[in-house]
């Protein structure tokens, strides 16, 4: 029979945010003696990019469909310790038996979140390695584990502040019939900083000043983008866009005006990647706006970047310490207190985040599932924010 190993986390849900520790414990199960030189834990953490793009090329006179594939790898942790033996130890024969072991790991403060997509993947996981001197072959037992990127949305004023963009596209007449004249549209969001589980309430004012309607086939979204870099053969980018939410926007009459209020939802998704992180993959996030029209020329489409935080912004000064619930043991405070009716206020959060896989944002690393048995894949969780505040029917203000 082969050897097991069960390896354990001290925070049971397997979730550790950047400046704070891996720890737990491994019991390592064998049956037969073995001759070896020692057991070590590797603690890792890495990102893998790769994609294939379709070219063509001439062989023999002939145009011939070939792939070429963009990779990249990088780096971010790299901790070892023998708990037995060493590298260079005198050979030695582990007897059949359950051992156990502990192992401890601070994580530093700029690591990437943990993320699966389909051109790739970022990683961290705990490796239990039996150095083997009696087999051209070491037993390696792994257990992957998910770490957040600890973004306080009240360390930075900026996330505090309200957000709004604002543009136009001038019609002149053509055969469409659309007619002459300006579309507009202002959006506004009472600040910047939201988490998963928040909705994001906003307003947006569209200034139809043609002589047509626009009919009720716009949209409000939030969008996630994820930017894929390669390294080899060359430096290429690969973008992946998902609408993570959507509400229509409804008609707007001609030479008019209309403000409309809704919300978007955050679903549970990774944090914002920071713009000084030299990442392989990046995470960002806007609200999209796509005002269309009858014009064949060009419909108007606003982009409101925002940011998804790991710690949501409170609504008060001197609260006391926000707690990420890690280890389980510790106690939540509130971390917001206020009305719950005033969508221009962060809402009130009455306990700890709840860790939950991106199910909505599934996708799978293409390139590294192909063949790879369903056990052996992990879906990393993120925290997710329940608020308490009742919901509201969009408005709609004709102007």
């Amino acid at each position: 029979m082969p050897s097991e190993c069960f390896i354990f986390f001290d925070n049971p849900n397997g979730v550790f945010y950047t400046g704070s520790s891996v720890s737990g414990r491994f019991e390592l199960v064998t049956t037969t003696s073995k001759r070896i030189r020692g057991i070590v834990v590797r603690i890792t953490g890495n990102a893998n990019v790769c994609w294939e793009e379709e070219y063509t090329e001439k062989e023999n006179g002939k145009e011939v469909t070939k792939f070429r594939e963009y990779t990249n790898h990088q780096s971010y942790l790299n901790y070892e310790n023998f708990v037995l033996g060493s590298q260079y130890a005198i050979e030695f024969d582990l007897n059949p038996g359950t051992y156990n072991y502990t192992f401890n790991c601070e994580l530093p403060a700029n690591l990437p979140s943990s993320f699966t997509g389909r051109y790739g993947e970022i990683i961290y996981e705990v490796c239990v390695e039996i150095d083997r001197a009696d087999l051209a072959y070491n037993n390696k037992f792994k257990q992957a584990f998910t770490v957040i990127y600890l973004l306080d949305l009240n360390v930075n004023p900026d996330y505090r502040q309200p957000k709004s963009t604002i543009d136009e596209v001038s019609y002149t007449c053509c055969s469409c019939f659309f007619g002459s004249g300006v579309v507009e549209a202002e959006i506004t969001i009472p600040y910047g900083g939201f988490v998963s589980g928040q909705d994001i309430p906003y307003k947006l004012l569209v200034t139809n000043d043609t002589n047509s309607d626009i009919d009720d086939i716009s949209k409000v979204e939030l969008v996630r983008k994820v930017t894929f870099e390669s390294e080899t053969p060359e430096s290429e980018f690969k973008y992946r866009e998902v609408s993570l939410d959507e509400k229509q926007v409804g008609k707007i009459l001609r030479l008019s005006k209309k403000q409309f209020e809704n919300t978007l939802e955050v679903p549970t998704a990774p944090p914002t990647t920071p713009k000084n992180f030299g990442c392989c993959i990046r995470i960002e996030y806007f609200i999209k706006v796509g005002i269309v029209t009858a014009c064949c020329a060009s419909n108007l489409v606003l982009n409101l970047p925002i940011t998804i935080g790991s710690v949501p912004i409170t609504n008060s000064e001197g609260l006391s310490e926000i707690t990420l619930h890690q280890p389980a043991s510790q106690r939540w405070e509130e971390t917001a207190v206020g009305s719950l009716r005033n969508l221009d206020l962060p809402p009130r959060y009455t306990g700890p985040p709840s860790y939950e896989e991106a199910k909505k944002l599934s996708e799978d690393f293409e390139k590294k599932r192909k063949g790879i048995d369903k056990q052996f894949e992990f879906a990393p969780k993120y925290p997710t924010y329940f608020n308490y505040r009742e919901p509201t029917a969009p408005i709609e203000n004709n102007i």
